[in-house]
C-alpha cells in the first residue's frame, strides 16, 4: 500500500462538471500519483460557491503542496482568495482549470496569479482529462465515459443513445448536489467515481425521492413564472428582453432563462434583482452571449461577468437603469 504524504487541495463547483473534474484530480493524484504532484499525495476536496469563496477559509487548517481550482469562474473574490492562500496556507502551486467566460476573459491576469492554468471553451472535466492524458494518466472506463457525457451536457447537445443512461445519472448527480449542498455526499460521489468497479451510486432511494419532490416543486414554480414572463418579452435586436426583477430571485435564475429560451424559441436577455444590484443573464447561441457580455464590460456597464459562451451572467453596475440596459442590448445586438 502506498504511503501518502503531503496534501493537495481541490476546490470545485457543486455541479456534474465540478464533481467529475474533482474525481479526475483525485484519481490522478492519489491513485495514479502523477498530477499535479509526481508522487502520491492526500487530496482534500472542497466544493464551493464562487460568490462565497471566502467561506472556504474557515474549513482549512493545512499547508498545501498544490491547490487546484476546477470549474470555478474567475471573479474578483477568487483573486482575493489566491492572496490569502499564498500568505496564510503555505501553498506551493496554484493551478486553475476552467471554461467560464469570466475566466477566459481574464486569462492574462490568471497567468500572473497562478503557476499553471488551462482554460478553453470545453467543459472543465474535458480540459483536465486532456491534461492527464498528456501526463500519461490513464483513466478507467467509468470515469472516462462520464467525462464524455458532461461535454454533451455543457454544450446542450443530445448525447448518443448509448450514453443516455449515463447522461441521466450525471444529471441526477448534479441535481442532488445542488439541492442538498452536502460536502460529505460530494466526497462520497467523488470516491464512487474514482472506483473503477461497478457499484450503485452513493445516494439512497429516500434521498432520490426527496430530490424528485424538491425538483418537482421547483419545476412547477418555474413553469408558472416562465408562462407569466414569456408574454412580457420585448423585441430588442435578435433578443427577447424580459424584466424578471419582481418575479424571481437570483438563485435558480439560469434555469428560468433556459426555459424561457426554449419556450420562446429565441435568444433571450433577462434581468433579475441580485443581492447588491441587478443581474442580466443572456442566452444566445454561437458565442453571442459572451460577446454581449464583453460589450457591457467594454462600455463600463458591467462590474463582472460569468457563465459560458452561450449563457452569460452579467453583474450590472448600480447606475444601470432599465433604459440604459435596453439601449446597451440594442447596440450589442448590432455589433454581435
Amino acid at each position: 500500500m502506498v504511503q501518502l504524504t503531503g496534501r493537495v487541495l481541490v476546490i470545485s463547483d457543486w455541479d456534474a462538471d465540478g464533481v467529475i473534474s474533482s474525481a479526475l484530480a483525485y484519481y490522478s493524484q492519489s491513485i495514479a500519483c502523477k498530477y499535479p504532484v509526481e508522487e502520491c499525495r492526500k487530496v482534500d476536496l472542497k466544493p464551493i460557491e464562487p460568490s462565497n469563496a471566502h467561506a472556504l477559509l474557515s474549513r482549512l487548517n493545512e499547508s498545501y503542496e498544490a491547490v487546484m481550482f476546477l470549474d470555478i469562474p474567475f471573479l474578483s473574490k477568487v483573486a482575493d482568495l489566491f492572496k490569502v492562500l499564498r500568505e496564510h496556507f503555505s501553498v506551493g502551486r496554484l493551478i486553475y482549470i476552467d471554461h467560464h467566460v469570466s475566466t477566459l476573459s481574464s486569462e492574462s491576469e490568471l497567468r500572473k496569479l497562478c503557476d499553471e492554468i488551462h482554460v478553453s471553451l470545453e467543459a472543465t472535466s474535458i480540459i483536465l482529462y486532456k491534461v492527464l492524458l498528456s501526463r500519461g494518466v490513464k483513466v478507467h472506463e467509468k470515469l472516462k465515459m462520464l467525462t464524455t457525457v458532461v461535454s454533451y451536457m455543457d454544450r446542450g447537445l443530445r448525447a448518443p443513445n448509448e450514453l443516455l443512461q449515463l447522461l441521466k445519472l450525471a444529471s441526477t448527480i448534479s441535481k442532488i448536489l445542488n439541492v442538498k449542498r452536502d460536502s460529505e455526499l460530494y466526497e462520497k460521489i467523488v470516491m464512487w467515481l474514482v472506483d473503477p468497479f461497478p457499484s450503485p451510486p452513493p445516494f439512497s432511494t429516500l434521498e432520490l425521492k426527496m430530490l424528485e419532490r424538491k425538483v418537482k416543486e421547483i419545476d412547477e414554480e418555474l413553469n408558472r413564472v416562465v408562462m407569466d414572463l414569456a408574454i412580457t418579452g420585448k423585441n430588442i435586436g435578435y433578443l427577447k428582453f424580459i424584466d424578471a426583477s419582481n418575479y424571481w430571485k437570483e438563485r435558480g435564475a439560469t434555469s428560468l432563462v433556459l426555459r424561457l429560451g426554449r419556450l420562446l424559441k429565441s435568444p433571450v436577455a433577462v434581468v433579475f434583482r441580485g443581492g447588491r444590484g441587478k443581474i442580466l443573464i443572456v442566452k444566445a447561441s454561437r458565442g453571442r452571449a459572451y460577446r454581449i457580455a464583453k460589450y457591457f464590460i467594454g462600455e463600463g456597464l458591467a462590474e463582472d461577468i460569468a457563465g459560458h459562451p452561450n449563457l452569460a451572467i452579467i453583474k450590472l453596475g448600480k447606475e444601470a437603469s432599465d433604459k440604459l440596459i435596453e439601449d446597451a442590448l440594442r447596440k450589442a445586438c448590432y455589433y454581435t
